[in-house]
């Protein structure tokens, strides 16, 4: 049985999302909880929402907040 973490981590750092379809309502946010846990390094590859390709940010809704860098769309 899986039991989600409660606590907060230091950062989420290099890691990509490949070949992710989703339909439906959309708008996400992206955000560091501080300088010192960061969200860096994010790749969406292939990201789909609504069966249209998501290829920066805004073409998915996707609000990049504070404390993020390299989160790149392929």
């Amino acid at each position: 049985h899986f039991q989600p973490s409660t606590v907060d981590g230091r950062a989420i750092q290099d890691i990509a999302f490949r070949r992710i379809v989703y339909d439906g309502p959309h708008g996400s946010l992206l955000a560091g909880k501080g300088p010192d846990r960061m969200v860096q390094g994010v790749v969406f590859e292939g990201l789909k929402i609504n069966g249209r390709p998501v290829l920066k940010a805004e073409d998915g809704a996707i609000i990049v907040g504070p404390h993020v860098a390299g989160v790149t769309f392929k």
